[in-house]
């Protein structure tokens, strides 16, 4: 089973610059609470924020709302580094396994607009 634990977001945000892969069509508190996780609030150049961080695998990663962003929506920050569509995809399917979050739940993500 993947290894996977809890980082502090803010930290996590200012090493590692990170980019949005996948849109989960739920709320960043409902996520929290059925996958058991806590979440961190912020501001960052863009807006205020909900969100988590974490590390699978040694791999960093976030699940965010926006303040901006629809409220029934989660979205799903890897590195910026990972630029090929079909590793981007499979470390979104392993955050959404490991979360408990079916795939019915997301909305879009990289595969759906490789060039966006």
């Amino acid at each position: 089973m993947a290894s996977m634990k809890i980082a502090d977001l803010k930290k996590l945000l200012e090493r590692e610059p990170l980019v949005p892969q996948a849109i989960v069509g739920e709320a960043i508190d409902l996520l929290a609470k059925h996958a058991g996780f806590p979440l961190e609030s912020g501001q960052d150049d863009f807006d205020c924020y909900d969100g988590a961080g974490f590390e699978l695998d040694g791999m960093p990663f976030a699940l965010m709302r926006y303040q901006g962003h629809p409220a029934d929506s989660s979205t799903i920050y890897l590195p910026r580094h990972l630029r090929d569509v079909a590793d981007i995809t499979a470390a979104v399917h392993r955050i959404t396994s490991r979360l408990n979050i079916p795939d019915t739940a997301i909305v879009w993500e990289r595969r759906d607009g490789p060039d966006l």
